[in-house]
């Protein structure tokens, strides 16, 4: 489908009277045209007086990065840190360190809301997406899933019993699965992450292309690890 000027000045208009925001995935294979979108999106949120910032340009965590979509996802994180640095912090490299390790900002300096990829984040202790926060439904069965991307018969919490069109009660299925992952400190009950250097700043992989690239959930996958290993040594 072929998206026209008209369809995006049409949904940047939605989404500013609505007060909604954006969500584009980078991945390996669109980083070559981030240093263009980059462009296209700070003109366009000029344009509708939308702060740049509050768009969440989140690493698509599949077995597919390169040493070379590596290096061009570190060159471009480069770029969105010194635009911040110039648009938000007026070139105080001090208040750009703070903010870039997380630390108290002073007055003049706008917080951190959402996710910034050239920073050092914090990470918690369970699975980053919402597959350990959010419970997910599948509405043709009623089957608990872990997320939309594990939701195969044998990783299934279980499923809701229903009796006159009503809810009665839960089915356990694999509850095993549902205690991995909503209970367990993720840095210490992932294969590797729990003896890895960059476990406490590190996002961490995503179960559902984990499960696809090494048949297992909780197995990191081995680009995805290079990529946020080339990522955080650059940022330091």
């Amino acid at each position: 489908m072929q998206y026209t000027d008209e369809f995006y000045d049409t949904l940047f208009a939605f989404a500013k009277h609505n007060t909604f925001y954006f969500h584009p995935m980078v991945s390996a294979h669109n980083i070559d045209k981030w240093p263009e979108n980059f462009k296209w999106w700070t003109k366009m949120c000029g344009y509708y007086n939308l702060d740049f910032f509050n768009i969440m340009l989140l690493e698509v965590r599949n077995d597919e990065w390169t040493t070379e979509s590596i290096d061009k996802y570190c060159n471009f994180i480069l770029t969105l840190a010194d635009y911040f640095l110039k648009i938000k912090c007026k070139n105080d490299i001090k208040e750009m360190a703070h903010i870039f390790a997380i630390m108290r900002q002073s007055d003049k300096t706008p917080g951190v809301d959402g996710y910034y990829p050239w920073a050092l984040n914090k990470t918690d202790t369970f699975i980053s997406c919402t597959a350990a926060t959010h419970l997910t439904v599948r509405l043709g069965d009623l089957a608990i899933c872990p997320c939309h991307r594990t939701a195969y018969a044998k990783h299934l919490y279980g499923f809701f019993k229903v009796e006159n069109d009503m809810i009665t009660g839960v089915e356990a299925c694999n509850p095993q699965n549902a205690i991995k992952i909503l209970m367990s400190n993720i840095k210490t009950a992932m294969a590797g992450c729990d003896v890895c250097l960059y476990k406490d700043i590190c996002l961490k992989g995503c179960c559902g292309a984990q499960l696809e690239a090494t048949g297992d959930m909780f197995f990191p996958c081995k680009t995805v690890c290079e990529f946020f290993k080339k990522k955080y040594d650059t940022l330091l």
